[in-house]
């Protein structure tokens, strides 16, 4: 086993997207905001590596902004406390089951419109 997954170390990169949110077990939340604005767009641009520890039963997640700028009636946007308030009451579900219950959740809230942005997902937990 590695020094990472016996330490919950977590070493990252992040590029201009959606900050990642960490929920703790106790429902606390902590943002990973370390990180650049764009990746790429400017030459010699310093790639910024932060680390975090993640602790047992804490959940990670990552996403794009087509998650939270999902609209539902009135244009109203999803949003980010939406995102925050469902990962705090599933935390005690395992991944899977977690980001399958925020994708229907953002499809009920849409009502079937169209998606105006694609949607990516990454539901992590440490065991």
């Amino acid at each position: 086993m590695s020094a990472a997954r016996t330490s919950g170390r977590l070493r990252y990169v992040r590029a201009g997207h959606d900050i990642p949110l960490l929920i703790e077990t106790g429902g606390g939340e902590r943002e990973l905001a370390e990180g650049i604005l764009f990746l790429g767009m400017l030459p010699d641009c310093p790639v910024e590596v932060a680390e975090e520890k993640l602790a047992p039963g804490e959940l990670l997640c990552i996403y794009t902004d087509g998650l939270t700028e999902a609209e539902g009636a009135g244009q109203e946007q999803y949003g980010t406390e939406r995102l925050k308030a469902l990962l705090k009451t599933q935390r005690g579900e395992d991944a899977e089951s977690i980001g399958r219950a925020l994708l229907d959740s953002v499809a009920d809230f849409s009502g079937g419109a169209p998606r105006g942005d694609d949607m990516t997902l990454i539901v992590l937990r440490r065991n």
